[in-house]
């Protein structure tokens, strides 16, 4: 029968052509049908004509040839090619074929379509040419050693778009081999991998932030046992090196009185998909000491939502907490020292008040002793609060601008409690006052001399403050004893438990306290 299965007729048989007509046959397509078996094969005819010696045909010869599975696998092979072509043509991948000497000479459309060329703009083995001059060099060796070796070839590389913007992709290539182990050509394959390479760069500058940042981060799985804490927390607990740091779980971190609240509140709630946030305490594991920390520790969840894991991001406050009780003692000092101050303030207006002799002299004696008030406080507060230097008090004391060039002073370089630098800056202003309209300063070639001296045990000195007066009018002792000269005789001495002396010489007044050093410098 003829190719299609239509039956021959007896007269276009191809033996009978060769016969009758003289044609010669070379390969035509027929199917033979075996009655036996019932199959139906291909085969090709070749038939060809005996001439007689006047040229016509006397007899034929006829081969005839069975191909059908040569046929059969053709028609495989084509289909196979179909595809695999249409595999090729749903790849994302540029999948590429090369010669056994690395000569590329077949490459995918997506190539072509990727960097906007036509194969004949960009022969396959032109592809350096669209390759990132930095990623060029590394490629073409990778490509070399592989194509010597006859081994799997993997590289990464920037492919320029026809856009201009260069893509990332992972090139891999295998070695295709004879029966006999020769190789015969490579076949290999780009992928874009460019979106993977985006978010390892983010996530790299996520970790270097992590790793750098001065709070404690750190990540636990879903049992408690540490994966990851950075630099910053290592250092903040004491823990020197990161295989330490995985070794531990998050209730290592917890003192062991701690742990129950820890277990109970904190990890539960985090079990449960909540945050805890609020200031605790981690444990130092190199010292055992205390680590006050603004903690906050959250879930980590897993793709489909549940629980896998721990995470914190942690702040050492150990700083805030010196600073709240700081300023905490502070607090309670001022509130002492404002009670201690009302109350002298207090006695200070009730004895001036008692021993004015009208309103405007009470208001000049008050302004003036609560200004030296204030003074000293100012130089109190001007340091630690509880501390000031004597030098300071005697320039508060005495007032340096009233008093410029008449008042000599030397003394030792000493700090004065708190407890004493009120009173003695209110005496050394009782006294100023007292010179200025009565004594020595109250006359133009008058002086004072105001020495302080330590003398005694060096383990234990005493100070003495003198204040002598000269070249004023002639002193006499007073009649009766003011709030000034009581202010003076009891103020400094009860706060220093010393001793003092007036002597109220007609050349100038003398006034010398004695107290231990220790006295002096006593807080409140």
């Amino acid at each position: 029968m003829h190719a299609d299965g239509s039956p021959y007729a007896v007269t276009d048989y191809p033996t009978m052509r060769a016969l009758r007509r003289g044609e010669i046959i070379q390969g035509e397509a027929m199917r033979y049908h075996n009655a036996r078996d019932g199959q139906v094969r291909e085969w090709r005819a070749h038939s060809a004509p005996v001439l007689a010696p006047g040229g016509e045909p006397m007899a034929a010869v006829s081969v005839f040839i069975d191909v059908d599975d040569h046929v059969r696998t053709l028609d495989a092979l084509k289909q196979s090619e179909a595809r695999y072509r249409s595999l090729i043509d749903l790849s994302p991948a540029i999948i590429w074929y090369g010669q056994p000497d690395g000569t590329l000479t077949f490459a995918s459309h997506q190539l072509y379509d990727l960097t906007g060329l036509t194969p004949e703009e960009l022969p396959p083995q032109e592809w350096p040419r669209v390759t990132h001059p930095r990623d060029l060099p590394a490629a073409l060796d990778a490509w070399e050693r592989a194509r010597e070796c006859g081994t799997l070839y993997e590289a990464e590389f920037r492919i320029r778009a026809a856009t201009g913007a260069y893509r990332w992709f992972a090139s891999r290539a295998a070695p295709v081999r004879d029966a006999e182990g020769t190789v015969v050509g490579w076949l290999g394959h780009n992928t874009d991998i460019d979106a993977r390479k985006l978010a390892e760069a983010e996530a790299a500058k996520l970790a270097a932030i992590v790793e750098q940042s001065a709070d404690f981060v750190g990540i636990a799985d879903a049992e408690g046992r540490v994966e990851y804490v950075n630099a910053a927390s290592r250092v903040l607990v004491g823990l020197f090196d990161e295989d330490t740091a995985r070794a531990k779980r998050v209730a290592d971190f917890f003192s062991p009185e701690d742990l129950p609240f820890v277990e109970a509140e904190i990890v539960s709630r985090v079990v449960s998909g909540e945050s805890w946030v609020g200031d605790f305490i981690f444990r130092d594991f190199a010292t055992g000491g205390p680590v006050p920390v603004h903690y906050n520790l959250f879930p980590l969840r897993a793709p489909l939502g549940e629980f896998a894991g721990f995470a914190t991001v942690s702040r050492d406050i150990t700083g805030r907490k010196r600073d709240e009780a700081r300023q905490e003692l502070l607090n309670r000092e001022l509130s002492h020292r404002m009670k201690n101050l009302f109350a002298l303030v207090q006695a200070i207006a009730a004895s001036t008040l008692r021993s004015a002799s009208d309103v405007g002299e009470a208001r000049d004696v008050l302004a003036g002793r609560l200004v030296a008030l204030g003074k000293a406080h100012d130089v109190l507060l001007g340091g630690a609060a509880e501390h000031a230097p004597l030098t300071d008090l005697v320039r508060q004391g005495v007032g340096v601008q009233e008093t410029e060039g008449c008042i000599d002073y030397r003394g030792p370089d000493i700090e004065i409690g708190g407890k004493a630098a009120l009173s003695l800056t209110l005496m050394l202003h009782e006294l100023t006052t007292n010179a200025i309209k009565y004594g020595a300063l109250s006359a133009p070639d008058g002086r004072v001399e105001l020495v302080a001296e330590l003398f005694g045990s060096d383990g234990a000195p005493d100070l003495r403050i003198a204040w002598t007066e000269r070249g004023g009018p002639p002193v006499s002792p007073p009649a009766r004893k003011g709030f000034g000269s009581r202010l003076i005789e009891r103020g400094i001495t009860a706060q220093v438990g010393g001793a003092l002396t007036m002597d109220f010489a007609p050349e100038g007044l003398r006034c010398v306290v004695e107290a231990p050093l220790a006295g002096f410098q006593a807080g409140d």
